[in-house]
Parts: C-alpha cells; sequence; structure tokens
C-alpha cells in the first residue's frame, strides 16, 4: 500500500514532463516558422499563401471558440487548483500556457490571414498539429481512466476532450471546402490557357505541392491510380521527382557537406550523414512511433483476455470492453501508418544518397583520363558497389 503514493507520484511527474515538453517543442516551432517566415520575406522570395476568412468560414470561428473555451477552462481549474490545495500543478501550468499560446497564434493567423507553412485547411502546420496532438493525448488519457489503469486525467481533460473532437473535425471540414475551392477556381479560368489533354497535370511535382494530410495517406498518388485505371501507364503520366530530390540537387549537397570542413575535405561518411540528417531524424521518429504502436497489442491483449474470462462483466457494463477496442484500432492505426512513412522515408533517403555517389564517380571518371580503370569498372561501381 505504501508503493501506491510513490507510483502516483511517478506518474503525475511523467505527465508534467509531457507537457512542459509539448509546451516547448510548440513555441520553438512557432518562433522557428516566424524566423523562416520573415527571412523570406527580408530575401525577396515567397510571401505566403493568403487565406482568406470567407475561404474557412464557419470551420473557423468554431475552432476559435473551442481553443478559447479550452483555454480559459484550463485557466480557471489551475486557479481553482491554487485555492484549493494551496500548491501549484506544474503540468496545469504547461498546459494552460500551450492552449493560450495555440489560441493567440489562432487568433493572430484569423485576423491577418496570410502566412508561409499554411496547410490546405489555412492555418498552420504547427496549430494543426497541436490540435490532433491534444486530442490525442486526452483521448489517451480518458480511456485510461477508464480502464483503471491511469488516474491522472482530471476534470478538465473531460471537459477538453469533447472541445478537442470538434477542432479537428473544423480542420477536417475547412480541407474539404478549402480543396473544394480550389477546384472551383480551376474551372473557373479562362479557356484560352493551355492545358493538356484529359487534364492530366503528371509533369507537376504533386509530392512537393501536397498537404501533410496527403503525405500522410499517400493521397498524392491517386491521380496516378485513376489514371492507371483508365488508361495503360506510360513513363510521362508518372510524377517527376522533387527538386529537391533529384541527383543534381543530392550531388550539389555532398559536395557543399563535404567541403565545409576546411582546409580539408570532411570524412565521406561523416558527409553524408550530416547531408541527410534531417530526414533520418524524422525517420528516426517513424520508427519509434512503430515500434511503440506495435507493443500497445501485446500489451491491451491481457487485458482483453481478463475482461473476456470475467465473469461479472454485464454488471460492469460494456465500456471497458468498447474503450480496449477503440484502443486497439488506434494502436494499429498508427502502427500502419508509421510503418509506410518509416519506409518511404528510408527509401528516399536511400535513393538521394545513391544519386549524389554516382553524380560523383562518374564526373571524377570524367577526370581521370590516364587512369587504368577501363568502362566497364564504371558501370561495376555505378550499379554494384554505390
Amino acid at each position: 500500500m505504501e508503493q501506491l503514493p510513490a507510483l502516483d507520484y511517478v506518474r503525475g511527474a511523467a505527465l508534467d514532463c509531457v507537457r512542459g515538453a509539448a509546451l516547448a517543442v510548440l513555441l520553438v516551432w512557432i518562433l522557428a516558422a516566424e524566423f523562416v517566415k520573415r527571412r523570406r520575406l527580408h530575401q525577396g522570395g515567397e510571401h505566403g499563401a493568403v487565406v482568406s476568412a470567407q475561404r474557412r468560414g464557419i470551420p473557423a470561428h468554431i475552432a476559435a471558440f473551442c481553443s478559447a473555451s479550452i483555454t480559459l477552462s484550463h485557466i480557471g481549474f489551475s486557479v481553482l487548483w491554487v485555492w484549493k490545495k494551496q500548491a501549484v500543478s506544474l503540468g496545469l501550468v504547461f498546459e494552460s500556457a500551450s492552449w493560450l499560446l495555440s489560441t493567440l497564434l489562432l487568433l493572430y493567423y484569423n485576423c491577418k490571414r496570410e502566412g508561409s507553412g499554411v496547410v490546405a485547411s489555412g492555418w498552420p502546420a504547427v496549430l494543426v498539429s497541436w490540435w490532433f496532438f491534444s486530442f490525442f493525448f486526452e483521448s489517451l488519457l480518458v480511456s485510461l481512466h477508464f480502464l483503471r489503469l491511469f488516474h491522472s486525467a482530471t476534470a478538465v481533460d473531460f471537459a477538453s476532450l469533447p472541445f478537442c473532437a470538434i477542432i479537428c473535425l473544423a480542420v477536417v471540414v475547412a480541407m474539404r471546402i478549402s480543396k473544394a475551392n480550389q477546384k472551383a477556381e480551376l474551372e473557373q479560368q479562362p479557356l484560352l490557357l493551355p492545358r493538356e489533354e484529359d487534364g492530366d497535370d503528371s509533369s507537376s511535382d504533386r509530392f512537393s505541392s501536397s498537404g501533410w494530410w496527403s503525405r500522410l495517406t499517400f493521397r498524392w498518388l491517386n491521380p496516378v491510380f485513376e489514371k492507371g485505371h483508365r488508361v495503360r501507364l506510360e513513363l510521362e503520366h508518372i510524377p517527376p521527382v522533387p527538386p529537391s530530390e533529384t541527383a543534381e540537387q543530392s550531388y550539389a549537397l555532398l559536395q557543399e557537406t563535404l567541403h565545409r570542413q576546411k582546409p580539408e575535405p570532411m570524412p565521406l561518411r561523416k558527409a553524408i550523414i550530416c547531408a541527410v540528417w534531417t530526414p533520418l531524424a524524422g525517420n528516426a521518429v517513424f520508427a519509434g512511433l512503430n515500434t511503440v504502436s506495435s507493443y500497445m497489442g501485446p500489451f491491451l491483449i491481457t487485458y482483453l483476455v481478463e475482461l473476456l474470462s470475467d465473469k461479472n462483466t454485464d454488471d460492469k457494463g460494456h465500456g471497458r470492453g468498447y474503450m480496449l477496442a477503440c484502443l486497439f484500432f488506434a494502436s494499429k492505426t498508427v502502427e500502419s501508418l508509421s510503418q509506410r512513412q518509416w519506409y518511404f522515408g528510408a527509401r528516399r533517403i536511400g535513393f538521394q544518397v545513391r544519386a549524389a555517389l554516382m553524380v560523383s564517380i562518374y564526373k571524377k571518371s570524367l577526370l581521370m583520363k590516364n587512369s587504368n580503370t577501363v568502362a566497364g569498372e564504371v558501370v561495376n561501381f555505378l550499379d554494384v558497389d554505390v
């Protein structure tokens, strides 16, 4: 019995750490996005996508109302906690600060109606990511509370969950409205503009212009599948490689990384890692998510067996069984999506590195005029070794 207070303290400390880390990530992401936007404006580059309030419509007001309601509920609950228990809860302070920051950022973007890094819904990616993270986090806390595995969910968590769900639904609706408006704008273009046969835009880079939801679910490949359903696919129907991942750009990035260290060039292995460390870090996140979600099944199967073998299930109700089924579904969904993104990211990194090395070997072979290396050996280097 003496271990229960210590276990509750550890659980509470872990939740405070998660909420503090979420606040830190949110703050750093907002500052980095603002820095990048100001730098692009200073250099005269991209000016950001203008998104009107009419384009978002009612979902924008719903998101603002729900976000403000969650912020006020967290602040009010924090004040009530301090007044009753004469103590400060770091978790509530971190979460209140996070929601206050996100609400102020939402109001700022609704008033300004422009900015870089916006997604198809018209809001910046940092806001959309925070909303979905909060929804999944609150859902996990409430689910574990109902399963009697984790009793750290407070009243404000139960109150915030419906508002988070409404915000996520509003984001999905806004994305639908945005795509419908874009389609209507394309249909209203003048007929004198040159258009390809059957409206085929396979020469455009769909991957770079797609949103985060399209990349997560690979919806940017749907036009290719629809084209293949109608006619036999040819090489010109396949979308091109993004400009940042072509052989020329990969080679230029590798050479820039190699000669970054002076006076001697950086070792090749270290240069490759430094050149692709950003996608490597993102791929590691997906690998970690896949590993954690793959262990959720064996972890929950024990509680499922206990539930099925319990003879008093009818007396306790079926809520625990429904909650287990939802947790199973959520974990397998995360496992499937993270595994696809993990494998796809690994292939992209491999193709970039291989393209950069192939171009390096080819250009090096052109400079070796008096070498004894024959053309067959160079081809073997390119096809086999690389």
